[in-house]
């Protein structure tokens, strides 16, 4: 997969004093949406933590396959900007509004 253009971004700080930084990206996937269709879209998170003093840490999550549009991926990516989801919350959160 070529690298993601990112769509939105959004800053906050762990209670440790850590800066963390969000990126979302929608992506193309070969997985088919259902049946039939060649071409769906995803999701990613790639966050970013800057610890003080140390080395900045990343995360990427992907989850393929979910929509059947661009627009439909990015309309979900707007909802989880602002709830601040990160990589390891990104598979519960698309069970809960997705596939519930």
């Amino acid at each position: 997969m070529a690298e993601p253009m990112y769509i939105r971004k959004t800053e906050t700080e762990s209670i440790m004093g850590d800066k963390i930084i969000l990126y979302y990206f929608t992506c193309e996937s070969e997985k088919p949406y259902k049946k039939g269709r060649n071409l769906s879209f995803g999701i990613g998170i790639d966050m970013y933590t800057q610890l003080p003093n140390e080395r900045t840490v990343r995360e990427r999550k992907i989850a393929e396959g979910i929509f059947a549009s661009k627009r439909e991926a990015e309309a979900f990516i707007d909802r989880l900007c602002s709830g601040f989801v990160t990589p390891s919350t990104l598979d519960d959160i698309i069970e809960d509004n997705i596939i519930a």
